[in-house]
């Protein structure tokens, strides 16, 4: 078994968001204030109000684009902020994937269903601590008192499924490639003890042409 998964306290608040010119300046992004995902079980330091009491840089998610359906919510692109002293936040230019889930619906099918977000948040915090190559990494995981927010890094090319049937046609270099990169990222999860049980095109992401295995709903350890 996994230990617990690590699930940050979180509140929705809204903020304006800001971004920075090649040449500095700072826009405003839109003309109204954004809804944002601030963690709530840190402090602000009372000396740099861009850091928690820790002395970690704060961080905020703003959800922009839903991506696709899943079984227990929906996958959506987000950008991630940091702060911006006296008026909001600003971007970073880091892109973040993040499965929003209805805790109502998560505590209603645990158990019920072979997928698991709970043991998939708790397995993929596990890979990433121990680290290995081509698996989804986990950022952090969030919760306020209607959502369940996983947040992980952003895959820019899609599914390794629409990506075939998109360009009905791969090279056998491209697959050889892909190919390869899978087996390293199941080397990674055999490692570590972890089997995945639901291997398919669609739980393999492309990033930057690199493959990564993802969704652990199902695996055991």
């Amino acid at each position: 078994p996994f230990d617990d998964p690590v699930i940050v306290p979180a509140r929705l608040i809204q903020q304006n968001v800001f971004y920075t010119t090649p040449s500095g300046g700072s826009v405003l992004v839109g003309n109204s204030p954004k809804d944002i995902i601030i963690r709530t079980d840190l402090r602000i330091s009372a000396s740099n109000e861009t850091k928690h009491t820790d002395g970690t840089e704060i961080r905020a998610y703003w959800i922009y684009k839903f991506l696709s359906q899943a079984i227990y919510g929906g996958v959506h692109l987000a950008y991630e902020l940091k702060v911006k002293p006296g008026e909001g936040y600003e971007l970073t230019g880091r892109n973040v994937a993040i499965k929003k889930m209805l805790r109502e619906k998560v505590s209603a099918l645990r158990g019920r269903s072979l997928e698991d977000p709970l043991k998939e948040i708790a397995c993929t915090q596990y890979l990433t601590a121990a680290g290995g190559a081509n698996v989804l990494k986990s950022i952090i995981a969030l919760s306020d008192e209607t959502y369940l927010y996983s947040v992980l890094e952003y895959c820019n090319g899609g599914d390794l499924f629409a990506t075939v049937l998109d360009s009905h046609y791969v090279s056998e270099n491209r697959a050889r490639w892909w190919f390869q990169q899978i087996l390293v990222g199941v080397q990674t999860l055999q490692s570590r003890g972890v089997c995945h049980r639901d291997m398919s095109l669609e739980n393999m992401m492309i990033n930057n042409d690199n493959a990564l295995v993802i969704d652990l709903g199902m695996c055991l350890r």
